[in-house]
């Protein structure tokens, strides 16, 4: 099976999101919050990740749970979002602590 029709499935499996075909890319986006946070967010409880990005997965978290409480409407909330989002796509390594935490 090629890359491109595992992530068709992808799109089957959570019942939401938008595939994004490019000439030699296909991404699979949920936009949503609520699917996000009804759909992902569980899937990712049950099957977390073992690697550096799950650093990024779990600020991902806070910025979202901040977004859901509406926090992006105030300065200060986002102030938060943006200090939170300057630590993700950089080179950190989780300890194990954090692994267990998910």
């Amino acid at each position: 099976m090629r890359d491109a029709e595992i992530i068709d499935k992808f799109k089957v499996f959570f019942g939401c999101g938008t595939l994004i075909r490019n000439k030699d890319t296909v991404q699979f986006r949920i936009r949503n919050r609520t699917d996000i946070k009804e759909k992902l967010f569980p899937l990712l409880d049950v099957y977390p990740l073992f690697t550096k990005k799950a650093l990024d997965a779990l600020a991902f978290r806070q910025v979202h749970a901040l977004i859901y409480e509406g926090a992006h409407l105030t300065s200060s909330g986002l102030k938060k979002i943006i200090n939170i989002k300057n630590t993700i796509n950089i080179s950190r390594v989780p300890s194990l602590a954090l692994l267990w935490f998910f």
